[in-house]
C-alpha cells in the first residue's frame, strides 16, 4: 500500500525515539543494592584476610585416610613395581601412587628414616638437627637410578638446608608395610653458602647424575658436580666424581667467579637435563627465560655455553629429553601453564614442535583438552609417556610424546591456597558483586610483625609487609581490581597460625588515625572483616577474640570462614573458630564451612551478596517500570529486604484515576494487581528449554530437580549449598530436620535443596521466612501477610504485545514498511487479530512473565537456562536461623525486553514465515540474553539464548542444548612488570641506593617507556591487549611484541616509578589486560566484551552489503545494543547481532578516550533512526546514535549510502560498520559527568535538525561517596544537533565537537541565549556556583511539545545516609532556555533551586500523557494529595507533536 508523501508530512513536526516507559534505575550488585535515593548508597568496606600458612598448599578436601595428592612438585615412576614416587609440596612426604586404579600404592607415604644410613652424623656440623635429614621438605627434583631416589631439596625458611639427597626404598620387606622407614638415606652438601634464592636441579641420564645450584638473587658461590654412579651409586664424600678434569678453582664441584657462563646459569637454574647421548647439558635459566646449553665431554661440562634460546614456554622447572632421541626436547611451561616439544641439534633450538595446555585450575583434561596449572617437573615413565607434576591441580598428568593427553592421577581438585585466590579473583571480577563495596586484602600467618602501622604508597602495601602479615590492597573504589591484579603472582607462604596475627591487623588498620576507611560521620556505612582460614592455631586465640569483639562493638562485623577438610574435622580448631564468629555479630553467629574450592567460591558470593544487602536505612516501597497505553497505567513497585526475596508488584489503573487523585486525594482502586492473581505454585505453568527436560511449559518443577541442578543451578560454577539437613543443630540448618521438627523431605545434602529451590521459585516458602519449618506452604508477604510470591521488577522495563499492528503504509522502498507490505505482513496479522494483550516483565527471582493484560492472570513463566547459575546464589545457610530462614536477593531477568515482527526461518522450521521475537537482556542479571517467538503467547518458543561469564561464552540453542566456549584472560599491574621489581629490590636491598630516575636498573627510581612482564602466557597473535596509563586507555600510542614467552610493551611517553617514598618523584601507574580469541568452534559468538546488558536492543533490518546494497530481499534483522558495564575493556562497544540465530556480525568498538581517568562502557540503550520514522532518511537500514560513559556521542553507519553527499567538493566514500564521534562533554572522574542513560532524540521544529538530548551524572554513586574533591563534580544537561543528519560525514580527522561549541543556558528564562545556526547546541550546569551541591540526572529525558524533561537528583546536604531531593528541570529543545519556574513554585527550602522540586528520593524516567507527567519516585512526593510513590504534574505548553515513535514494540 502506497500512501501520499503529502499525508506523512502533516502527520509530525517533531517527533520522539523514545517510549512511554518509566526506564528502571540500573543498580550493579548481585545482592541488589538499593534503588538510588530510595536509601543509603554507601558502598561496603570488606577487608578480606587470607591465610598464608604452609597448611594452605594441601588439598582442601584431603577424602578418606589422607587418600590425596597434595601439590606435586616431583614424579619419578619406580621401575620394579610400577608404582610413581611423588614428591608432594612442603612437608607432605614421598609418596607411592599408583596411576590405575587412582590411588595410593599399598606402601604409603614414606615419612622417617632409620639411623642406620650411609652417615650417622651430619654432613656440616653448624647445621646438625633434624633438617639436615629431612628428606621430605620442598624436593622440587627427583631422578632414579636402579630404584634408588635422588632428591633436591629446597628450603624456603632456611636456605642454607637445600641439598641433595639419596634414598634407598629397594627392600621389599620394606616396601610391603604402610608406613615404611627407608633402609638407606645418604646426604651430599650442595652448598654451604647463602643459598636463598633456591635455584636448585639434578639429572640423570645414564650413569651420569648432575647437580647444579646457586646463591641468592645471583650473587654468591655456584655449585655444579657429576658423578658416576656406575662406580659408586651412594655419593659418599669426594668419591665417584665423573669428570677427573677440575674446575678453575682446583674444586670438584665449586665454580669460582663471577664471569663463566656456568656459573651464571648455576646461579639462576630451575631445571637440568642432559640429552640421550650426554653430549649437551640443557639448564633452565630464571633470569631471562631461556634454556643455556653446555656440552658435556666424557662427563666434563664446558663452563663456557654452546648457545642460549628463548624457551618457547616460559620460566620451565621441568626438562626432559626424549630417551631415544638426543634431539627432542620437552620444557614445563611453569607460569605460562603449557608443555612445549622442542626440536634441538648441536645444542641449539631448531624449531617448536609443537605445545599443548590450557591454563584453567577446575575444568578436567578430557582427551583433546589438557588443562594445566604449574606444571613442574617433567619425566619420562616406563613406556615412554611423559609424566607431569600438575602442581597447581594436585594431579600427576600423563601423555603421549605428542603431548596428546592419556591420563591422570591424584586429587582432582586444587589447593586450599590455589582455591582460595581463585575464589576471591572469582568474586572481586564480578561487578555484580563488587557494585555495593569496595575491597581490602591482608595475608596473614605469624603474629610477629603483625598489625598496620601505615601505608607505603610508592610500594602499594601496608606497613609493615614480610613474608609473615601484609595488608596488600587497602580498602578504596580500586581495591576490587587490585586485588585481582595481585593474585596473578605467586603469594609465599609461612610456617605458623596466630589468631592475632589477623586480628591485630584488622584492628589496627580499621582504628589508624589516617588510613581506616570507616567513616564515623557516615552512621550507615556498613565495615566488615572476612577471615579465611584452613586450621586451628595454638597462640593469640583470646587476644583475638577480645579484639574482635571490639570491632564489633565499634561497627566492625567480622565473619570467620573455616576451609578445608582439616578444620572442618577438628572439633577443637572449628570451636575456635565459632567462638570468634559469634562475637562478630555478623548475621552468621558461627563460622562459615568451606569444604571445597567450589564451596569457597560459592560461600564467598553469598556472604558478600549478604554483606551489600545490609546497609538499608529504611523499607520504602520503590515503584520501577511502568508503560501506559489507552487510558491505563501498568506500574511495577517492590518493597526490599535485606535478607529475603524482594516482594515485587504489578498494577494496572486508569490514568483519569490518578489524576484525579491529586483533587478528591482518593486513592485510586487498581483494576488488578498481578501478585494477586498468581496461582497456587503447583498450578503455575514455569518452563524453561534444556536438554533433557519434556518439552511443555511446566518442566521446570521439583519432578525435574536433578536435572535441572545438575545442568543449570551448577553451570556457572556456583554451588548448591545444604540449607537444611538431618545433621545440624537445632539453631542452624538442621532445626527442620531430625534434630529439629523432622520435615520428611528434608535430607542430608543437597538434592532436596534443589528440588526445594525450584519449589522456592514457584511460590512455596522453602527457605522457611516464618520460621515455622512448614517448607510447602504458600510465601505470604513480610508487610500484608498475604499470599505473595511475584519477585520484584527492578530494571526491567514492561512491555506490552497485543495483536501484531506494525506500518505497512509506505511511501519508498528504503522503508521496513514496504518490506511488510511486499511478504504479506497484513494477512498475517488479520489471522492474529484476537491475540490477547500480554504484559511481558522480567523479575529478579530469574523469571520472565507472561501477563494477560486484561486480567493480570500470568499466562507463565520462562527462566532463561544460563542463568540457573545465579539462582543458586539465592541459598545460604548462614541465614537459616532459629527465628526462620532468609535468602541472598539476586539480580535475575533484570533487563528490559523488546519485541519485533520478523520475517524469517526459524530454527526446525520448513519456510520463511512471519513471527513476534521477543528478546530479554538479562540487565544486572548477567552479561547475555534470550530470545523467544511469542507469536502464540499460549505456545512461546526459546529461540537461542547467550551468556558471557568469568571467561566462558555459553551458549543454548533451540533444542536446549548448551555449548561452552572458553577464553582465556589476564590482568598485570604495575608490580608484575621487571623494570619495577628491579627498582624495588634495589631498594629493599639497599635503602641508601641513589634516587635518580634512569631506565638502567640501577637505582630506586625507574624511568622510561619500556616494561617487561616475564612468562606471560604464549599470547596468540589475534588476542586483544589494552594497556592503560593512570586510568586512561593508551592501547593507540603503545606497541607490545613478544619476546619467547615475555611481553615487551613500549609505551608512548616516559613513565616513572620510585621505590622511594622520600625521593619526591611522582609515580604513575600502569595495568594491561590480556583477553585472548574464542576457540574456533565458538568464533562465530564472540561475546567476549558483553557486559552485564543494562541496554535495550533496538531492532530493525540490515542491509548486508552495505555501500550500495539495493536489494532488500537478503537484508539481515539485526539487534543494536550496548555494550553494557563491566571490568574495564568490557562493555566499551556496540554489538550488532544476527536476531535469526545470535550470531556476532560486527562488535563496533567505542574508543576510550585518555586522560580522564574514566575506563569507558556503554550502558545505555542506542538511538535508531530507520526510513520509518523520518523521510529526511533517504537510505535503508538505520543511523545509530550512542552516549557512552565518558559523554562522548558517537555516530554509526549501518545504512547502504554510499557516500558522504557533501554539498560541497567530492563526495567521500563510506562503509557499513564506520563510526564517528561527533561531541564530547569533556568529561573526567572529578567532573563526574559519567552518562549513564541514553539519549532522547527530535527533529527541531524550528531548526529542521536532528537534536540529541542527554543528562550526565554518576548513576552508581547518587550521593558521591568518597569523592576526593566534590566541589569538582559540575554536571549537565545537554542539548546537540547533528548537522550532517540525514547524511553520515566521518569526523575522525576532526577534532572533536564539546563544549566549546555551545552555548551556555544555564541562566537564560527568556530565551535570549538561544544557539545560532553556527552552534553545536546547548548546555546548562547544574552547578552554576562555585560550592558544588552535586546534583545530575536520574534517567534519560522525556520529550514531548517542544520541551525536554530531566529528572535530576540532588544529595542531601546532612548526611550521606539521609534522602536526597527530586527535582523536575523542563527546557525548550532547541533553546535551552529553562522553563522549570512553569512546571510550579519551589518550596521555600528549594527557593533558590533553577528546577522544580516534587519530593524525596530519586525520580524515574518521565512518561507524558494527557498534558501530564508522570514519573516514580524512589521516595516519596511532597504533592498534598494523591499518590506518594508517583509523581504526577501538569506538562508545559509548547509545540504540537503529531507523532511520537515507539522503539520497544514496533505496532
Amino acid at each position: 500500500m502506497i500512501i501520499s508523501q503529502i499525508k506523512y508530512f502533516k502527520m509530525k513536526k517533531i517527533f520522539s525515539l523514545s517510549l512511554l516507559f518509566l526506564l528502571v534505575l540500573t543498580s550493579q550488585s548481585t545482592s541488589k543494592s538499593l534503588p538510588p535515593g530510595s536509601g543509603t548508597s554507601v558502598p561496603a568496606n570488606i577487608l578480606i584476610l587470607l591465610d598464608r600458612t604452609f597448611s594452605m598448599n594441601w588439598p582442601a578436601n584431603v577424602g578418606s585416610g589422607g587418600n590425596k595428592m597434595k601439590e606435586p612438585m616431583a614424579v619419578i615412576q619406580d621401575p620394579t613395581h610400577g608404582h610413581y614416587w611423588v614428591a608432594e609440596l612442603d612437608n607432605g612426604g614421598i609418596v607411592a601412587w599408583n596411576d590405575t586404579p587412582n590411588r595410593y600404592a599399598p606402601y604409603g607415604k614414606i615419612n622417617s628414616v632409620s639411623a642406620n644410613g650411609c652417615r650417622t652424623s651430619h654432613p656440616w656440623g653448624a647445621f646438625g638437627g633434624s633438617n639436615s635429614r629431612n628428606y621430605r621438605d620442598n624436593v622440587v627434583n627427583m631422578e632414579e637410578y636402579n630404584g634408588m631416589l635422588y632428591m633436591a631439596h629446597l628450603k624456603n625458611d632456611n636456605p642454607s638446608y637445600s641439598l641433595v639427597s639419596q634414598l634407598d626404598p629397594r627392600t621389599t620387606t620394606r616396601l610391603d608395610t604402610t608406613r615404611p622407614n627407608a633402609d638407606r638415606f645418604c646426604v651430599e652438601q650442595v652448598t654451604r653458602q647463602n643459598f636463598g634464592s633456591n635455584h636448585l636441579a639434578i639429572d640423570i641420564q645414564g650413569d651420569l647424575l648432575y647437580a647444579m645450584g646457586g646463591g641468592q638473587n645471583g650473587t654468591g658461590n655456584a655449585y655444579f658436580w657429576v658423578k658416576d654412579l656406575s662406580i659408586n651409586d651412594d655419593f659418599k664424600n669426594n668419591t665417584n666424581w665423573a669428570c677427573s678434569t677440575n674446575f678453575s678453582t682446583g674444586n670438584n664441584y665449586l665454580i669460582s667467579g663471577t664471569s663463566s657462563d656456568l656459573h651464571t646459569a648455576s646461579k639462576f637454574v630451575t631445571a637440568i637435563t642432559a640429552d640421550s647421548n650426554n653430549d649437551y647439558l640443557y639448564v633452565a635459566n630464571s633470569n631471562d627465560s631461556k634454556i643455556w646449553s653446555f656440552k658435556v665431554t666424557n662427563g666434563c661440562v664446558s663452563e663456557t655455553k654452546t648457545a642460549a634460546f628463548v624457551n618457547p614456554c616460559g620460566e620451565s622447572h621441568g626438562l626432559v629429553t626424549d630417551p631415544n632421541d638426543a634431539t627432542i626436547l620437552y620444557s614445563a611451561g611453569t607460569y605460562t601453564h603449557e608443555i612445549c616439544k622442542i626440536k634441538v641439534s648441536n645444542g641449539n633450538i631448531v624449531s617448536l614442535i609443537d605445545k599443548n595446555g590450557i591454563a584453567d585450575a577446575f575444568e578436567p583434561s578430557v582427551p583433546g583438552k589438557l588443562y594445566l596449572m604449574e606444571p613442574r617437573s617433567i619425566s619420562f615413565n616406563q613406556t615412554d609417556e611423559l609424566v607431569v607434576a600438575n602442581r597447581g591441580r594436585l594431579e600427576v598428568v600423563i601423555l603421549n610424546k605428542n603431548l596428546e593427553f592419556q591420563r591422570v592421577f591424584g586429587l582432582s581438585g586444587v589447593s586450599k591456597l590455589r582455591g582460595a585466590v581463585e575464589a576471591i579473583k572469582s568474586v572481586v571480577a564480578d561487578s555484580a558483586l563488587t557494585e555495593g563495596a569496595q575491597f581490602g586484602l591482608g595475608l596473614w600467618s605469624h603474629k610477629d610483625t603483625a598489625g598496620y602501622d601505615g601505608w607505603n604508597t610508592l610500594k602499594d602495601q601496608g606497613l609493615p609487609c614480610n613474608t609473615k602479615n601484609c595488608l596488600v590492597v587497602k580498602i578504596d573504589d580500586q581495591g576490587a581490581n587490585k586485588i585481582y591484579q595481585y593474585l596473578q603472582k605467586p603469594i609465599s607462604l609461612f610456617r605458623a597460625t596466630h589468631a592475632n596475627a589477623f586480628s591485630r591487623m584488622a584492628d589496627e588498620y580499621f582504628n589508624h588515625g589516617t588510613d581506616s576507611p570507616k567513616d564515623n560521620s557516615i552512621p550507615c556505612q556498613v565495615n566488615y572483616v572476612i577471615v579465611i582460614g584452613d586450621g586451628g592455631w595454638g597462640t593469640g586465640h583470646d587476644e583475638a577474640e577480645r579484639t574482635m569483639k571490639r570491632l564489633a562493638n565499634n561497627g566492625i562485623k567480622s565473619i570467620m570462614v573455616a576451609f578445608g577438610n582439616e578444620i572442618l574435622s577438628n572439633a577443637s580448631a572449628l570451636n575456635k573458630f565459632n567462638e570468634i564468629a559469634a562475637v562478630g555479630q555478623s548475621p552468621y553467629t558461627a563460622s562459615i564451612q568451606a569444604l571445597t574450592a567450589e564451596d569457597l567460591k560459592t560461600e564467598l558470593s553469598l556472604v558478600i551478596a549478604t554483606i551489600t544487602s545490609e546497609n538499608l536505612s529504611y523499607t520504602a516501597p520503590a515503584i520501577t517500570g511502568s508503560i501506559s497505553t489507552g487510558n491505563n497505567l501498568y506500574q511495577a513497585q517492590f518493597d526490599y529486604f535485606p535478607t529475603r526475596e524482594w516482594e515485587g508488584k504489578l498494577k494496572k489503573v486508569k490514568v483519569e484515576d490518578l489524576v484525579a487523585s491529586k483533587t478528591t486525594g482518593v486513592a485510586p482502586t487498581p483494576i488488578w494487581q498481578a501478585e494477586e492473581q498468581l496461582l497456587s505454585p503447583n498450578l503455575r505453568k514455569i518452563w524453561t528449554s534444556l536438554e533433557g527436560l519434556p518439552s511443555n511449559l511446566n518442566n521446570f518443577s521439583s519432578t525435574n530437580a536433578n536435572t535441572i541442578h545438575t545442568k543449570l543451578f551448577q553451570l556457572t560454577g556456583n554451588n548448591l549449598r545444604d540449607y537444611h539437613n538431618d545433621s545440624g543443630s537445632l539453631t542452624g540448618v538442621g532445626r527442620c530436620g531430625i534434630n529439629g521438627s523432622n520435615v520428611a523431605s528434608v535430607q542430608d545434602g543437597v538434592l532436596d535443596d534443589a528440588a526445594g529451590l525450584i519449589n522456592f521459585l514457584r511460590g512455596e516458602d522453602y527457605f522457611d521466612y516464618d520460621g515455622d519449618c512448614d517448607l510447602t506452604e504458600k510465601r505470604v508477604s513480610a508487610i500484608s501477610g498475604n499470599k505473595h510470591y511475584l519477585a520484584d521488577i527492578y530494571n526491567s522495563q514492561i512491555v506490552l504485545v497485543g495483536k501484531p499492528s506494525a506500518d505497512t503504509a509506505f511511501i519508498n522502498s528504503n522503508q521496513e514498511s514496504f518490506f511488510r507490505d511486499k511478504k504479506g505482513y497484513k494477512a498475517w496479522s488479520d489471522s492474529l487479530h484476537s491475540r490477547k494483550e500480554v504484559i511481558y516483565a522480567g523479575a529478579n527471582n530469574g523469571i520472565l512473565h507472561a501477563f494477560d493484560a486484561d486480567t493480570g492472570q500470568e499466562l507463565w513463566g520462562f527462566v532463561p537456562p544460563l542463568l540457573g547459575g545465579n539462582l543458586a546464589i539465592q541459598m545460604n545457610p548462614g541465614l537459616n536461623k532459629a527465628a526462620g530462614g532468609g535468602s541472598v536477593p539476586i539480580y535475575g531477568v533484570d533487563g528490559s525486553p523488546i519485541v519485533h515482527d520478523m520475517y524469517f526461518k526459524k530454527p526446525g522450521a520448513t519456510g520463511e514465515a512471519w513471527h513476534s521475537i521477543l528478546m530479554v537482556p538479562y540487565g544486572r542479571g548477567g552479561a547475555g540474553f534470550s530470545v523467544l517467538d511469542v507469536t502464540n503467547p499460549s505456545a512461546p518458543e526459546h529461540l537461542y539464548s547467550i551468556l558471557n561469564h568469568a571467561g566462558t561464552v555459553y551458549r543454548s540453542d533451540h533444542e536446549g542444548k548448551i555449548y561452552k566456549y572458553k577464553y582465556d584472560g589476564s590482568n598485570y599491574g604495575l608490580y608484575n612488570f621487571e623494570e619495577i621489581i628491579k627498582v624495588n629490590d634495589n631498594f629493599a636491598n639497599n635503602p641508601s641506593v641513589a634516587q635518580t630516575c634512569n631506565n638502567l636498573g640501577n637505582t630506586s627510581c625507574y624511568q622510561g617507556d619500556t616494561l617487561t612482564i616475564k612468562n606471560v602466557v604464549n599470547i596468540d597473535p589475534s588476542a586483544d591487549i589494552k594497556i592503560y596509563l593512570d586510568g586512561n586507555d593508551v592501547t593507540g600510542s603503545t606497541t607490545t611484541t613478544q619476546s619467547g614467552p615475555d611481553l615487551i610493551v613500549k609505551l608512548g611517553s616516559n613513565i616513572t616509578f620510585s621505590a622511594d617514598e622520600t625521593s619526591g618523584h611522582t609515580s604513575n601507574n600502569v595495568g594491561i589486560t590480556i583477553v585472548n580469541p574464542m576457540p574456533a568452534a565458538g568464533v562465530e559468538y564472540d561475546y567476549r566484551y558483553l557486559g552485564d546488558t543494562m541496554s535495550s536492543p533496538r531492532i530493525f533490518r540490515l542491509p548486508n552489503n552495505g555501500a550500495g546494497d539495493a536489494q532488500d530481499e537478503d537484508d539481515i534483522y539485526v539487534a543494536v545494543m550496548g555494550g553494557g558495564l563491566g571490568a574495564p575493556f568490557i562493555g566499551s562497544n556496540l554489538l550488532v547481532i544476527n536476531m535469526e540465530n545470535g550470531k556476532i556480525l560486527r562488535q563496533i568498538d567505542i574508543p576510550d578516550l585518555p586522560l580522564n581517568g574514566i575506563a569507558n562502557a556503554v550502558p545505555a540503550t542506542p538511538i535508531v533512526i530507520t526510513p520509518d520514522q523520518t523521510l529526511k532518511a533517504n537510505y535503508r537500514g538505520a543511523l545509530v546514535y550512542v552516549n557512552d560513559l565518558e559523554g562522548k556521542i558517537t555516530k554509526v553507519n549501518l545504512t547502504n549510502m554510499i557516500d558522504d553527499r557533501a554539498q560541497v567538493g567530492s563526495p567521500t566514500p563510506i562503509s557499513l560498520y564506520d563510526t564517528t564521534t561527533i561531541f564530547s562533554a569533556n568529561s573526567t572522574s572529578s567532573n563526574n559527568r559519567y552518562m549513564y542513560h541514553g539519549m532522547e532524540a527530535a527533529i527541531g521544529g524550528d531548526t529542521n535538525n536532528l537534536w540529541l538530548f542527554s543528562g550526565t551524572g554518576n548513576y552508581r554513586n547518587l550521593n558521591d561517596t568518597g569523592v576526593a574533591n566534590p566541589n569538582d563534580v559540575d554536571n549537565l544537561l545537554i542539548g546537540v544537533k547533528d548537522k550532517n543528519f540525514p547524511n553520515y560525514k566521518n569526523l575522525t580527522s576532526i577534532t572533536i565537537d564539546d563544549l566549546t561549541k555551545c552555548k551556555d543556558t544555564t541562566n537564560d528564562t527568556s530565551g535570549a541565549n538561544c544557539p545560532q545556526s553556527a552552534d553545536l547546541g546547548w548546555y546548562i550546569k547544574l552547578e552554576p556556583d562555585a560550592t558544588s551541591e552535586r546534583r545530575k540526572v536520574t534517567a534519560e529525558p522525556t520529550i514531548s511539545n517542544g520541551k525536554v524533561y530531566f529528572p535530576v537528583y540532588k544529595p542531601a546536604a546532612s548526611s550521606q545516609c539521609a534522602l536526597g531531593s527530586a527535582f523536575v528541570c523542563g527546557v525548550d529543545d532547541e533553546c535551552g532556555t529553562n522553563n522549570s519556574s512553569l512546571l510550579g513554585t519551589n518550596p521555600s527550602v528549594h527557593a533558590t533551586e533553577k528546577c522544580f522540586n516534587v519530593g524525596d528520593g530519586a525520580l524515574s524516567k518521565i512518561v507524558v500523557f494527557d498534558n501530564n507527567l508522570f514519573a516514580n519516585i524512589a521516595g516519596e512526593t511532597n504533592a498534598v494529595s494523591g499518590p506518594k510513590d508517583l509523581m504526577i504534574i501538569e506538562s508545559l505548553l509548547g509545540d504540537v507533536t503529531g507523532l511520537r515513535l515507539d522503539w520497544r514494540e514496533n505496532f
